[in-house]
């Protein structure tokens, strides 16, 4: 049901005139905000412990691992007890592993915190999924996407910072307790409206054919590129500039840049999204090598803000055209599973390239060349607009 609501006309606080809209939007908000505190610090505070880089990528590629596979269980436990509750189970879980991640430093094992760690996201993306594909409005998804990616940035606006001085200030364990926090509290709104529950039944043969091989080849490559920004970027950073407050104030005001563009990115997208997509890709490409070129503190914060914003675009036109395609599929849990899948073997295999090559030259070329085969999902973006 909707409520009055004097701003309805305003172009952004439109969206923000349903319950389910505003449940969903409220708790990724408060969650984000929470995980922006630590995002960037994860891996950065595993090499303050002496950990290797090698190490950190034997951390993330054992949590995909276990996200996955947690995925599938979640996807069960939504047709069973609720989407709602399952996603409740998930923010436990991440709770568990922030309170779990300073006890590293006395000796638990990496390797357990990564299989927790695991749990928590398969859990609970595996039931956010469902809920941002109920919720978005069909032929407004890149709109309704944008809201969100807007949020994530203005969580990533004050996180950093906010952490980065935590850090420095308190501790990195005082600074998981406050995440903890956000984490718990992130979860209530989403019951604001009732629960519900989503079939569900595993089929291996139907998962192999539930959409093209061409996209899910562009999902493995778009995954592997977004590991690469979120797991060895902010390590890159941290080796060559060693600032924790610096890192922070980096990644705070490329997030306020963004942020500023993206609701204007997302109408774009809705009006052309093959062009959007291209556009994201080749401009995105370059940026690796920029990388390599500009590693003094201002060079990282533009290449920073490049590679954010180009990104972006590929980010917001693959999910706006999965969310449209969801819809058409009898299976919705399967096909969100597909995606998945497909994202993490993308993200795995590019961890093992970082295992492999220790020079972060080859590794940024390669990737580079990753972003430019995104380019072979465009035919099939091109038959969704003819459709459409």
């Amino acid at each position: 049901m909707t409520r009055y609501n004097a701003f309805l006309h305003h172009g952004t606080l439109k969206y923000f005139h349903y319950k389910e809209v505003d449940g969903l939007y409220l708790s990724a908000f408060i969650k984000l905000l929470g995980q922006s505190f630590i995002s960037i610090f994860t891996g950065i505070y595993l090499l303050s412990l002496h950990f290797s880089v090698i190490d950190v990528t034997k951390f993330y590629i054992i949590y995909f691992f276990m996200l996955n596979i947690a995925m599938t269980g979640g996807m069960y436990l939504n047709t069973k007890f609720g989407v709602k509750k399952t996603l409740a189970l998930g923010t436990a879980f991440y709770i568990a592993f922030y309170y779990l991640l300073p006890q590293i430093a006395f000796g638990l094992s990496y390797y357990i915190v990564a299989f927790i760690y695991g749990l928590a996201a398969g859990f609970y993306f595996s039931a956010f999924n469902i809920e941002v594909q109920k919720t978005v409005k069909k032929n407004n998804e890149a709109k309704e996407l944008s809201i969100i990616k807007i949020l994530s940035l203005f969580a990533g606006i004050l996180g950093p910072l906010i952490g980065a001085f935590i850090i420095i200030k308190f501790s990195f364990p005082f600074l998981y307790t406050l995440t903890a926090l956000c984490m718990s509290l992130s979860v209530l709104p989403l019951f604001f409206t009732e629960d519900y529950k989503v079939p569900f039944h595993f089929s291996f043969k139907e998962l192999l054919t539930i959409d093209s091989t061409r996209r899910s080849v562009a999902y493995q490559l778009f995954g592997g590129v977004t590991v690469a920004i979120d797991i060895l970027w902010p390590l890159f950073l941290y080796l060559y500039y060693p600032n924790i407050i610096a890192l922070g104030g980096i990644v705070s005001f490329t997030s306020l840049v963004v942020m500023l563009l993206m609701y204007y990115t997302g109408r774009f997208i809705d009006q052309n999204s093959i062009r959007a997509y291209k556009v994201g890709v080749l401009s995105h490409a370059p940026t690796w090598i920029v990388r390599l070129l500009l590693v003094t503190p201002f060079g990282l914060l533009i290449s920073n803000l490049l590679s954010t914003s180009t990104l972006s675009l590929v980010e917001i036109s693959l999910d706006k055209s999965f969310y449209a395609k969801s819809r058409q599929v009898d299976n919705v849990p399967l096909y969100i599973l597909y995606r998945d899948y497909s994202l993490c073997v993308g993200r795995v295999g590019v961890l093992c390239l970082a295992y492999f090559i220790s020079n972060w030259t080859i590794l940024f070329i390669l990737l580079g060349i990753l972003t430019l085969l995104c380019l072979i999902l465009l035919p099939d973006l091109r038959g969704e607009h003819n459709k459409s």
